[in-house]
């Protein structure tokens, strides 16, 4: 499935269907699409202007990823959910610093990077896509 058919399923709330897929395949699938649909939105909140996005919605989507990975026995995994709590901190700090933000943003894109070229092949596009968003915004605070 393209990437721009499971952005429209995800803004829509929606999940794909495989036909002539087998039940395993079907759910492997459906899990894989469920990732690809968070990646997509966790993408399209990084498109934004970071300096306007609500505090709120940006805490969520850290602490959703962040409880996805913290339990990993992968350790390029464990690095992320450690850079996410990072980023978490200082996001809702008193005193946010733009700087130290850009740097985590950009540290996330580069080891998801480097996760995304050992991935899945289908889930390897959506977070190849994530790494190029993170890096970018980490880039537009700098």
């Amino acid at each position: 499935m393209d990437k721009e058919k499971v952005r429209e399923i995800a803004s829509k709330g929606g999940k794909a269907s495989h036909r002539g897929a087998s039940k395993d395949e079907d759910e492997s699938e459906d899990e894989e699409d469920g990732v690809s649909e968070k990646i997509y939105s966790l993408i399209d909140i990084l498109q934004e202007d970071l300096t306007a996005v609500d505090l709120d919605t940006a805490t969520a989507a850290i602490d959703e990823w962040y409880q996805q990975l913290k339990g990993s026995k992968n350790k390029d995994l464990k690095q992320i959910a450690t850079n996410l709590k990072n980023l978490r901190k200082v996001v809702t700090s008193e005193e946010a610093d733009e700087s130290e933000i850009a740097e985590i943003l950009i540290s996330l894109g580069e080891q998801i990077g480097e996760y995304a070229s050992n991935a899945d092949e289908n889930i390897s596009d959506p977070l190849q896509e994530l790494s190029a968003v993170l890096t970018d915004a980490g880039d537009s605070l700098e």
